[in-house]
């Protein structure tokens, strides 16, 4: 996983003009990144930069770049933000050209980002439902009452009366 790598840590033993590639790509995602870019960032030659990559990432800067992108692209469709657009994600990832980012998206995850999407709004569905319950005729979210108000109105029903649940 390129993207969530830990700068100190992980890429301690890469050239320092790979480490500085690395950095320019994450924090510019979006930027259509030309080798002679990054290699000027890193402070080599583009020819020095790539063998670099490939030495030591076993990648070239481009594969580094998609693979960055798709794993960002990835996060946010997860995170599933209800106005989200999958070109946006798709422009913000660094990929121009949305069929070409479908496409790229399906053959690493094995879904298409539509698919991510959707199932990550069934899940938050899943999960807000489940948050509302019945309790002994009263009806309303969980999260709007505050712990001690819960733990109180529990504690105040009759301890044989059983709980129940339900999703709306």
């Amino acid at each position: 996983m390129i993207a969530g790598q830990n700068v100190s840590s992980a890429t301690s033993a890469l050239p320092r003009g790979v480490r500085r590639a690395l950095d320019a790509m994450r924090a510019n995602l979006g930027h259509s990144w030309r080798l002679t870019e990054l290699a000027a960032i890193g402070g080599v030659s583009g020819r020095t930069l790539q063998r670099q990559f490939l030495s030591f990432v076993g990648k070239t800067p481009r594969a580094v770049l998609r693979e960055i992108g798709l794993e960002c692209a990835r996060r946010e469709l997860l995170q599933g933000t209800p106005d989200i657009k999958i070109m946006d994600v798709a422009l913000r990832s660094g990929f121009p050209h949305f069929g070409r980012f479908s496409i790229e998206y399906r053959r690493r995850y094995g879904e298409t980002p539509s698919q991510t999407l959707k199932r990550q709004e069934v899940l938050t569905d899943a999960l807000g439902a489940m948050l509302r319950y019945s309790y002994r005729g009263e009806t309303g979210p969980c999260w709007r009452l505050g712990r001690s108000k819960r733990l109180r109105s529990i504690r105040r029903s009759q301890p044989t009366s059983p709980m129940t649940f339900s999703l709306l």
